[in-house]
């Protein structure tokens, strides 16, 4: 009895020494479960590179709704195009009852600012205020004076249609800030600081019902001056297109010089004939 009792112990062991090889052979076939780490570490990569997609994403998101420059287009109607460092338009906004009117009715939001310009210009809804006796006053905010110099050529070329229609300037941001305290585009807070400059009385409540053109009007009567507006658009082109006239005249005179140099016989035969006149 006590034998056949034994043996039954002796299988049940040998049964647990089974159980034991089997877990043995499993985990060393397996390297461990290895497998089970390696699906975790590619769910954590698939997670960290979704992550950073995600990041530039939002990174570039905000660079191309970050305004970097401004432009005004003031006539009667003042309105504003907020640009991001793509030159593209991000939104236009209006400084007055004509200028929100215009802001709702054309969209130019995502264009580039010089089709956003020509857009506007050539608008059923500005024809009204397109008239002779308007000007049209574009001034350009850029980040820096390069891209001020960048911006004024294109809209240089963007107004050219305009002809002598139209005055442009440039200024800066702390330029654009203080135009904005005061509720005014920058385009007539510049005028507007020249005004200033001449009648120290005048308001920002005044300017706001005047238009360009009789803003620049009382300018030019307190200063004595003729306002000059031409499509040129920079006064920088403009003193380039008057060195270049008088190095042209140089040039021209020293041309002169050289004929009479090398034509000395002409140039007395010349003297002879005046004198027998």
């Amino acid at each position: 009895m006590n034998n056949k009792i034994k043996e039954a112990f002796d299988q049940v062991h040998a049964l647990e020494d089974l159980k034991q090889h089997t877990l043995d052979s499993i985990y060393q076939k397996t390297n461990g479960f290895q497998p089970r780490k390696t699906f975790y570490m590619r769910k954590y990569a698939v997670a960290m590179a979704c992550c950073l997609l995600l990041f530039l994403g939002a990174s570039g998101c905000y660079s191309y709704f970050t305004p970097v420059s401004a432009i005004s287009i003031d006539i009667n109607p003042s309105v504003e195009l907020n640009i991001n460092r793509f030159d593209r338009v991000i939104n236009m906004k209006g400084y007055n009852k004509d200028g929100e009117k215009l802001a709702d009715t054309i969209n130019v939001r995502f264009l580039k600012y010089s089709d956003a310009i020509e857009k506007i210009l050539s608008s059923e809804e500005l024809k009204p205020y397109l008239i002779p006796e308007h000007l049209i006053s574009v001034t350009v905010a850029g980040e820096d004076e390069e891209q001020n110099e960048k911006m004024l050529e294109n809209v240089e070329s963007a107004t050219a249609a305009c002809g002598e229609k139209i005055h442009c300037d440039s200024s800066n941001s702390e330029e654009v800030q203080s135009a904005h305290d005061l509720g005014m585009s920058v385009g007539k807070y510049k005028a507007y600081e020249k005004l200033k400059a001449l009648d120290p009385n005048v308001t920002p409540e005044e300017i706001h019902h005047l238009t360009m053109r009789q803003i620049y009007d009382r300018i030019s009567e307190l200063s004595g001056e003729p306002v000059t507006s031409d499509a040129t658009c920079t006064e920088g082109n403009q003193n380039g297109n008057h060195e270049q006239n008088s190095q042209n005249k140089q040039h021209g005179e020293h041309q002169n010089q050289n004929a009479e140099t090398h034509n000395p016989e002409s140039t007395g035969h010349q003297k002879r004939k005046g004198k027998n006149q």
